[in-house]
């Protein structure tokens, strides 16, 4: 929610007894840009599941046999496992470096296209990260592609080298 503080706290029980959760995001206004960044984020990963799907299935996969796998992965949880550092800017914790993640969405792609397949949101991905490294963060942690967004908003992105 956003706006008046102490109109939350005097109408928190209402919001409650609708929402799974009321969280104060600042001004009028913020709550509906929260919705915003919520949705767009939902609709990219939903998408990016259905692009992933039928890039593996035109590969002769079968897409249940694809779902019940990337469910036991970190897929599922990759928000709680990278989102607060990612948030927090730090990418010290390298468990994939940019250049790693960069070279294995051009293999991904390189692949789909080689089947037909368009995979538009892994092109764009793959750009992000050659943003990442042309921003001297190769080496970093793989949520270091957040710097190229940054970069591309005007905000002053971390580099390295």
């Amino acid at each position: 929610m956003g706006g008046d503080r102490k109109a939350l706290k005097k109408y928190k029980g209402v919001l409650e007894a609708f929402s799974k959760s009321v969280t104060y995001m600042g001004p009028s206004g913020n709550g509906l840009i929260m919705k915003l960044v919520t949705n767009h984020i939902l609709n990219i990963h939903h998408a990016g599941i259905a692009e992933g799907l039928a890039f593996g299935m035109r590969a002769g996969l079968k897409a249940d046999k694809m779902v019940k796998f990337l469910q036991g992965s970190a897929v599922p949880q990759l928000l709680n496992y990278k989102g607060p550092d990612m948030a927090a800017r730090d990418y010290s914790n390298v468990i994939a470096p940019v250049e790693l993640s960069k070279k294995d969405m051009g293999l991904s792609v390189e692949e789909a296209n080689n089947l037909g397949v368009p995979v538009p949101l892994g092109v764009a991905a793959l750009q992000q990260y050659v943003a990442a490294i042309a921003l001297g963060l190769g080496k970093a942690d793989f949520n270091a592609v957040f710097e190229g967004y940054l970069n591309a908003t005007g905000m002053k992105p971390k580099r390295r080298g």
